[in-house]
C-alpha cells in the first residue's frame, strides 16, 4: 500500500513533464510558422520596394518562438487555475487567475507585435511606426531577449509546479 502513492506522484511529475514539454514542442513549431510567414511577408514587401536590398530579421524568430511558448504556458496555468478554483473557491488562486489573464493577452500582443516589427524591420521609412523596440537599438533588442528567456523559465517552472 505503501508503494501506491508514490507510483501516483511519479505518475503525476512524468505526466508534469510531458504537459510541459509537449506545451514548449506546440509553441516552437507555432512561433517558426508565425516567424516563417512573418519572414516572407517582409521579404515581399522590400523586395517589392527595394530589390537589392538583404532584411535582416536575426532576432525576431528566437523572440517569436519564445514569446510563442510562454503564451501556450500562461494559457495552460490559466486552466488549471480554473480548475482549482472551482474545486476549491480559493481566493489566493483566483488572484492568481486574475494575474494570469493580463499576462497572457501582453503575450498574446507581444506576438502580434513581433509580427509587425518582423515584417517592417529592414525599410528605414518604416522605423517610425514600430517604435524602438528591435529595430533602432541591439542593446534593447537583447535586454528584451533575456527578460523573455527569465520569463520562460519562471511560467515552465510555475506550470511545472501547478500540475504536481
Amino acid at each position: 500500500m505503501i508503494d501506491i502513492p508514490y507510483r501516483e506522484k511519479i505518475k503525476l511529475k512524468n505526466k508534469a513533464i510531458l504537459v510541459v514539454l509537449s506545451l514548449s514542442i506546440v509553441g516552437i513549431i507555432t512561433g517558426l510558422i508565425i516567424s516563417n510567414l512573418s519572414y516572407n511577408i517582409a521579404s515581399d514587401i522590400i523586395k517589392k520596394d527595394f530589390p537589392d536590398y538583404q532584411i535582416d530579421v536575426y532576432p525576431y524568430p528566437v523572440s517569436m518562438v519564445i514569446t510563442c511558448v510562454i503564451f501556450f504556458f500562461l494559457v495552460a496555468l490559466i486552466f488549471i487555475y480554473i480548475k482549482i478554483v472551482r474545486e476549491t473557491k480559493s481566493k489566493f488562486v483566483f488572484v492568481l487567475l486574475l494575474f494570469l489573464i493580463p499576462l497572457a493577452l501582453h503575450s498574446f500582443f507581444n506576438i502580434f507585435y513581433l509580427h509587425l516589427l518582423t515584417i517592417y524591420s529592414g525599410v528605414k521609412q518604416y522605423h517610425e511606426l514600430i517604435g524602438v523596440a528591435f529595430s533602432s537599438s541591439a542593446m534593447l533588442g537583447t535586454a528584451v531577449f533575456v527578460v523573455s528567456i527569465f520569463e520562460l523559465i519562471a511560467m515552465g517552472s510555475l506550470l511545472y509546479i501547478s500540475m504536481k
